[in-house]
């Protein structure tokens, strides 16, 4: 989810220069309404899943990593497609997970994306919310529990479990008091 190597996925479509929806995507404000106006732009290169050249990035995927849950909405509303994922395949449901984004997971589940999916390198958006060191992403690991139908103790691939793999004080609070099984990586 860095924004720093050339694509070279292969069997997606070719990442765009960086049209005026995009740019507005990883702005720093959430401006539904910008987003609304560059939408409706009768301008032919407008397009809502058109990929940032460098970091293979959609509007829907840009504004997911920044939080802008209102312009997330939007984008779905109008048919963004959650199912492209950047250069290295993640998709917003993961970008949502490893910025600790609840506001925008909310908005994701609404739309029926699946909290659950397992990325190639075998962690869900919950393990990268998981990972994070914030109050946020400790609320994050709450909602998907509780409101989010993720098991609490829902293993990667490699067996690790979210509290084996936190190193966040407040995020082992929320799983112990969810339930999560308490074992050392090493037991596995």
């Amino acid at each position: 989810m860095d924004n720093d190597a050339a694509d070279d996925t292969a069997g997606i479509d070719k990442p765009q220069t960086p049209s005026h929806l995009l740019t507005l995507c990883m702005g720093s404000k959430d401006n539904p309404e910008a987003v609304k106006e560059a939408l409706q732009e009768a301008d032919a290169n407008v397009n809502i899943n058109g990929r940032e050249k460098s970091s293979g990035q959609t509007p829907l995927m840009a504004a997911t990593l920044r939080g802008m849950a209102l312009t997330v909405e939007l984008l779905l509303e109008s048919g963004a497609d959650p199912t492209i994922g950047e250069k290295q395949g993640y998709t917003p449901a993961h970008g949502a997970g490893f910025q600790g984004q609840t506001a925008v997971m909310r908005v994701l589940k609404k739309y029926n994306l699946d909290l659950n999916d397992f990325h190639a390198d075998g962690n869900s958006p919950f393990h990268r919310a998981c990972w994070g060191r914030t109050e946020r992403h400790a609320e994050l690991v709450r909602y998907m529990v509780e409101d989010g139908g993720v098991d609490v103790n829902l293993p990667s691939n490699e067996g690790q479990t979210c509290m084996q793999m936190t190193s966040n004080a407040m995020t082992k609070e929320v799983l112990r008091t969810l339930g999560a099984v308490e074992t050392d990586a090493q037991e596995l």
